[in-house]
């Protein structure tokens, strides 16, 4: 009787509300895990400057997401980075077609801006890939965050 009940709350999630499931890759598109983030620079909401591996810290989660909007840095980009900046590490999120189109995320429509797929990218502290989460939201952050054990 319970998996029923789980088949349907998941049929009901993805019919009504459009839920996906995140899965971790090693490769996504032309995302590699060991190999460099792409390269950019972008200017958060508040005027800070952001690369790859800038702001220093112990490691990076690179979020592209429709939702968006403007590039962000850490709480910027909402209070789910919290965990992230206690831990030393920084949240970049975008929801530009630049950004998306670096890390293999496919543009959709562009009235409004809708992309195949979100997208989380964790880099360590040199800015080398180590894990790519595709469907996942920034409130997922804190099971990402356990799962890495970062």
């Amino acid at each position: 009787m319970e998996s029923k009940k789980t088949g349907a709350v998941i049929l009901v999630c993805l019919l009504l509300l459009g839920c996906k499931n995140i899965s971790r890759h090693d490769e996504f598109r032309s995302l590699k895990s060991g190999e460099p983030v792409p390269g950019f620079t972008a200017t958060s909401r508040t005027g800070k400057e952001i690369r790859p591996d800038f702001p220093a810290g112990k490691f990076f989660i690179h979020f592209i997401d429709d939702q968006m909007g403007l590039p962000c840095l850490d709480l910027e980009c909402g209070k789910e980075a919290e965990a992230v900046v206690k831990k030393k590490g920084h949240l970049h999120g975008a929801g530009d077609g630049k950004l998306a189109k670096l890390f293999g995320v496919k543009l959709v429509s562009s009235s409004p801006w809708k992309f195949d797929t979100s997208l989380m990218v964790v880099a360590d502290e040199k800015g080398r890939i180590t894990a790519i989460y595709e469907n996942a939201g920034l409130k997922d952050i804190d099971e990402i965050l356990k799962e890495l054990e970062l």
